[in-house]
């Protein structure tokens, strides 16, 4: 943010926007500062970056789920004592349920010697009923190899929750706006593909933004939406992969010898989902039933 200010950027911290009048060339934002005090701001066109808050998307009315099972993360620090000699500190872990391949946790070590360890399952599972988060977050981790690697691990923060993290908005722009990142739209922790999405959105909208001031007509569907959702849907249907097993069991049963395919694999998932001449991108599903098939033990 710092470098952000020092580039002559108006960035105003502790505010709130509470409503917006949206029209190309004429927008007005009402805000609310954490001393109360309100105000409104005029521009030409908004941009909205306010990530899982989706500021705009909740005030339009536009959020939908994006998926048809809800899910649920468990997440939490911890001081870890890791002592097995066999685990690297320089690695994030990604660990899936034995027995339910759709339950997965990640372990992101960090140089101070804690650590970021959550857990994703079905929300509402009939199995936790009764129980309470750090119940189920106890259970979890103890289904797994990561109970004894954190036998001795204690928490610096508390557990968190969040449940319905993924939601779609029904467009992207709209008359005078423009949605970024998670605010347009996230779809899951499995790749961190929010980062990707949210970079690849912003030098997207920055470009039409300075077409449209060097006094350039611009598509926000053609320069904008469209080329944003050919990565987005290429990453939705790898998540949809990971958790319907396919995923899996390309990546735990992958070809010893066949590095192309590895590589354009790995590709997506470093980020790289607008390639299209990376077949994996072009045509997706068809090269990863493809691949589900080539990969299947059975």
């Amino acid at each position: 943010a710092q470098t952000t200010i020092d580039a002559g950027v108006d960035i105003r911290f502790g505010h709130k926007v509470t409503d917006a009048v949206l029209r190309d060339g004429n927008c007005t934002l009402d805000y609310e500062n954490d001393s109360g005090q309100t105000g409104r701001i005029r521009s030409t066109f908004v941009l909205d970056a306010s990530g899982y808050g989706r500021v705009l998307p909740r005030m339009l009315g536009i959020i939908k789920s994006s998926q048809s099972t809800e899910r649920r993360a468990l997440f939490t620090h911890m001081r870890d004592h890791i002592s097995d000699p066999n685990y690297d500190r320089e690695k994030i872990l990604i660990t899936v349920h034995p027995v339910r391949p759709e339950i997965w946790y990640w372990l992101i070590p960090f140089s101070d010697g804690t650590s970021s360890v959550g857990v994703i399952y079905p929300d509402q599972d009939p199995e936790f009923d009764g129980l309470d988060d750090q119940a189920i977050f106890d259970r979890l981790i103890g289904d797994t190899g990561l109970g004894p690697l954190l036998a001795k691990a204690e928490p610096t923060r508390p557990l968190n929750a969040i449940a319905g993290y993924s939601a779609q908005s029904d467009t992207l722009f709209g008359d005078g706006y423009a949605l970024l990142g998670n605010s347009a739209g996230f779809l899951d922790p499995v790749f961190s593909s929010g980062v990707t999405i949210a970079m690849h959105s912003a030098e997207l909208a920055a470009k039409a933004l300075i077409a449209r001031h060097n006094g350039k007509a611009v598509d926000w569907d053609a320069d904008y939406a469209i080329p944003l959702n050919w990565g987005v849907e290429t990453f939705r249907s790898y998540v949809d992969a990971w958790y319907d097993g396919r995923l899996q069991t390309i990546i735990f049963n992958q070809p010893d010898d066949d590095t192309k395919l590895k590589r354009m694999v790995v590709s997506i998932l470093a980020g790289y989902a607008w390639n299209l001449d990376n077949p994996l991108v072009s045509k997706t599903d068809r090269y990863l039933e493809m691949l589900h098939d080539l990969c299947d033990p059975s």
